[in-house]
């Protein structure tokens, strides 16, 4: 099987949120709109946060999306593996959303991060980055958003709460990665979450800055995933970065 693979020169961008009701006028039937839990399915007031579909091999689907995402304003991730959701209706997550937005300094420093006294520095300029495809991708979703890290608020995303971290606090995080290191997120699953990056400092102390961030954000994929903190540095060096709440 030939690998394929996605570039992203920085961190992809959409002018405005997509509507996906326009899903079918970019030929995208089928599958499944998935509704925050405390609304009605049947409730024609009610709005869908996603689109989810399966298939046999999606990676020509992703790269189309991804390359459309700029006007479409519908981002495509991945929804299988890293402990991922089998059932797309069923097992994700919802809840309402009434927290307010914050940025990235203040949702780490209220969940266990008080020690730190400045976010890391960002790498300028963000080079490209490829994100190889090796895999049939068997399961998307789709999520109206702006830019890739908007996902977990708008989906209301609950993956993270034995932290008490909401979609919106996981959002605060992700912009600011995305902002200072290219990072994207390509994968979400029911607890779990993974980004490429593009960089991360090359001035040891900025890295181990971007470390800290990285643990206070989610230590549980260091201490009881990844169980090395050696081979998580080499992760979060090459730009694998990946997220487990227990």
């Amino acid at each position: 099987m030939t690998d394929q693979f996605v570039t992203f020169a920085g961190a992809p961008r959409a002018k405005a949120p997509g509507h996906l009701s326009k899903l079918a006028g970019l030929g995208l039937t089928g599958g499944e709109l998935l509704m925050p839990e405390e609304q009605d399915p049947t409730d024609p007031g009610g709005s869908p946060v996603a689109w989810a579909t399966t298939g046999t091999d999606l990676r020509l689907l992703y790269q189309r999306l991804i390359a459309a995402f700029p006007r479409t304003g519908l981002w495509p991730v991945l929804a299988s593996g890293l402990g991922g959701i089998d059932r797309l209706g069923t097992n994700v997550r919802l809840a309402s959303r009434d927290e307010p937005d914050g940025d990235a300094f203040a949702v780490l420093k209220r969940y266990g991060g008080e020690h730190i006294s400045a976010l890391a520095p960002g790498v300028d300029p963000i080079p490209a980055v490829d994100l190889r495809l090796c895999q049939p991708i068997r399961s998307l979703l789709v999520v109206p958003v702006a830019r890739p890290a908007d996902v977990p608020a708008t989906l209301r995303w609950l993956g993270a709460c034995n932290r008490f971290m909401t979609g919106d606090d996981i959002s605060a995080v992700l912009r600011s990665w995305e902002d200072r290191y290219g990072a994207v997120l390509v994968e979400i699953g029911a607890t779990t979450m993974r980004m490429v990056a593009a960089a991360v400092p090359d001035n040891p102390e900025d890295f181990e800055a971007l470390l800290v961030e990285h643990y206070v954000f989610d230590y549980d994929v260091v201490d009881q995933i990844i169980m090395s903190e050696e081979r998580h540095r080499e992760l979060v060096k090459r730009g694998q970065w990946e997220f487990w709440w227990d």
